[in-house]
């Protein structure tokens, strides 16, 4: 057994079962639920690449559509499973490899349940939409705006809606706009962010949502360019489908 296998199977939790050993491990995967209860259980692909662990469906397509962004499936098939990447013979990088692993494929199953990622557990499109979404989400949380800043994010509602008015706001409308955190001026009315001494903390987040924003735009984009489908399992995907979805005339 190599030294990247035997740290990968010597790191396994319980809901793990190895298949096969080799170059291209094979795993019989069911983590628990928050109830306690195990998903159903995956069969999955672990490899490394470039001294990194990369993991994937056996068989492409099997259970998981082969290629979805709002599954955070990337186009070869891997699995998105965190922003950063795993050393494939660092004990503590094949631990946080697991533990991330767990929870991807009990959120895969809450999607594939509901039809919709669940809420908390994701990073915008794209490394550099993932950068500026975890900029802003500190800046809001610095700014006591974290909660408001979630909630914009999963529903587009709250107080950035009236910097964003639309879903293909640019920069954001700053004029007359007035502070988040219930600010008020002399005469107790709302207190224009102009004049706000949080000007600077909300400018913070509304530059990094911005970036955010134009980045997620320009991934799916380049999806679109690609030939690129919706494969109908997620509501809300930005790419086009290809056929007409379940259910409807």
């Amino acid at each position: 057994m190599k030294a990247e296998e035997s740290v990968l199977a010597a790191q396994a939790p319980a809901w793990a079962a190895c298949l096969f050993s080799g170059a291209r491990s094979e795993w019989l995967a069911a983590p628990p639920q928050p109830s306690g209860v195990a998903v159903p259980p995956f069969q999955l692909r672990i490899t490394e690449d470039d001294g990194q662990l990369i993991v994937a469906e056996r068989t492409l397509g099997d259970r998981l559509p082969a290629s979805c962004p709002e599954l955070h499936v990337n186009r070869n098939g891997t699995f998105c499973i965190a922003r950063r990447s795993f050393a494939a013979r660092h004990h503590t990088d094949v631990v946080a490899f697991w533990q991330n692993l767990g929870q991807y494929l009990v959120n895969q199953t809450y999607a594939e349940r509901r039809g919709v990622w669940p809420a908390g557990r994701w990073l915008s499109h794209g490394p550099d939409a993932a950068d500026a979404q975890i900029e802003a989400e500190t800046s809001a949380a610095t700014a006591g705006l974290g909660e408001d800043y979630a909630q914009w994010l999963e529903a587009g509602e709250g107080w950035l809606a009236q910097f964003f008015p639309n879903a293909n706001s640019g920069r954001p409308r700053v004029r007359g706009a007035t502070c988040p955190l219930g600010c008020v001026d002399g005469k107790d009315q709302p207190l224009a962010l102009r004049h706000c001494p949080h000007r600077t903390a909300v400018d913070h987040i509304l530059v990094a949502e911005s970036r955010r924003r134009a980045a997620e735009r320009a991934f799916f984009d380049s999806l679109r360019a690609l030939g690129d489908t919706c494969c109908g399992r997620v509501a809300g995907c930005p790419l086009p489908r290809t056929t007409q979805p379940k259910g409807t005339a």
